[in-house]
């Protein structure tokens, strides 16, 4: 039974990243595309890969660039990206990492959650967290948590 529930854990989480991806990246879910503002560039549909916890799925998004050379990506924003990862696996990365060596939860991730995450990975999600007023279980626990007037959001 073993390799039934394993193999068929594989084919749905492969099967859920299609699905995400074509959602992700339809046009009536993105909605209308923005405007550039004064003096930005845009760059349209460039492709970045996202980890989530179904695996990777690749978006295709404007990508805009202002004279000073700041940009934004007003999809990844929507989506509350963090680091690359989206809010589900980063809450799940930033929770495992608070209590382990990064190194133990990254295999504590592949072994939970079949998700394949590197060590610097989790350590990035928890260095956001360290430049946020949360540290450590906390800023786990402030993820996890429904946003509130008392708790607000930290990923938007």
């Amino acid at each position: 039974m073993d390799f039934l529930e394993s193999a068929l854990r594989s084919a749905l989480l492969k099967d859920g990243a299609h699905l995400l991806e074509d959602l992700l990246n339809d046009p009536l879910y993105k909605g209308q595309e923005q405007e550039a503002l004064p003096g930005e560039k845009c760059y349209r549909n460039r492709a970045k890969t996202v980890d989530t916890l179904f695996g990777e799925v690749r978006l295709w998004r404007d990508y805009y660039v202002a004279g000073d050379g700041s940009s934004r990506v007003p999809l990844d924003e929507s989506l509350g990206l963090l680091e690359g990862y989206s809010p589900g696996l980063a809450k799940m990365m930033a929770r495992i990492a608070a209590q382990d060596s990064f190194e133990e939860g990254s295999k504590d991730l592949l072994a939970y959650a079949g998700v394949k995450v590197g060590p610097k990975g989790a350590q990035n999600v928890l260095d956001h967290g360290r430049r946020s007023p949360l540290h450590g279980l906390a800023y786990a626990d402030h993820l996890t948590s429904k946003p509130s007037p008392e708790n607000p959001a930290i990923l938007s």
